[in-house]
């Protein structure tokens, strides 16, 4: 998760809105770890279980040629609840994080060498 916030962050720096949706957006154990990993504010929406449901569906409406008001599919979203990082835990868990890329590199290279 935090390698693709990384992605997102190279190619684009002003994206400070992380909203999470789907049946994890239900766990504040879930989002407060993730928010504490990512060192950013994570906000999960009104029914953001059907967050992807919706933005795909918004996303095909928006290129129907049949729909002439486009900026009235585009809602602001009500945020019902935001987690903050821990910050007393960043530090501990950056170290776990390049602790593990260093094993996944090192698995990679092996197993690179054993295919067949």
């Amino acid at each position: 998760i935090l390698d693709g916030i990384n992605s997102i962050g190279a190619v684009n720096l002003n994206f400070d809105d992380i909203f999470m949706v789907g049946g994890g957006s239900k766990s504040s154990f879930w989002l407060k770890l993730l928010s504490t990993i990512t060192n950013r504010k994570l906000s999960v929406c009104d029914q953001s279980e059907y967050g992807a449901a919706i933005g795909v569906a918004r996303l095909a409406m928006y290129v129907d040629k049949n729909i002439t008001d486009q900026n009235s599919i585009i809602k602001e979203i009500n945020i019902k609840k935001s987690f903050q990082p821990n910050v007393d835990k960043i530090d501990i868990l950056n170290k776990r994080y390049l602790a593990w890329r260093n094993i996944y590199s090192i698995s990679k290279n092996i197993s690179n060498h054993l295919k067949v």
